[in-house]
């Protein structure tokens, strides 16, 4: 039998601990910080947006019950509100960030290798 406690308290776990990208390994080339030039460029293109990331936690959450587990550990009930308010939360804080729309790629991306 599965333990729900542990499952929503491992899914927190995971979320708390922030999941990343795999270009975060992308190093620094002349003082420029490549993944952040990236990652503000995918988002602003629209290719992956916190939106995006905040679509996947919903749907994780709804598709496993996450808001409906009853009979949980007092810690793992804590973990429970945690991920179900996590959309709301990460939602706001994108609305804080000042990320200029339509941002305009003018630069030359010599890190890209064709």
């Amino acid at each position: 039998m599965l333990d729900a406690s542990e499952a929503v308290i491992a899914y927190s776990d995971m979320m708390r601990s922030r999941i990343s990208m795999p270009a975060r390994l992308m190093g620094n080339i002349g003082g420029v910080d490549l993944f952040k030039q990236f990652s503000v460029i995918a988002e602003n293109l629209g290719v992956y947006t916190s939106e995006d990331y905040i679509s996947i936690i919903e749907h994780l959450n709804k598709r496993w019950g996450v808001a409906n587990l009853k009979g949980l550990s007092s810690g793992a009930e804590e973990r429970q509100q945690y991920v179900c308010e996590l959309p709301n939360r990460l939602r706001r804080a994108a609305s804080r960030k000042n990320i200029p729309k339509h941002h305009q790629a003018s630069q030359a991306f010599d890190w890209v290798i064709a």
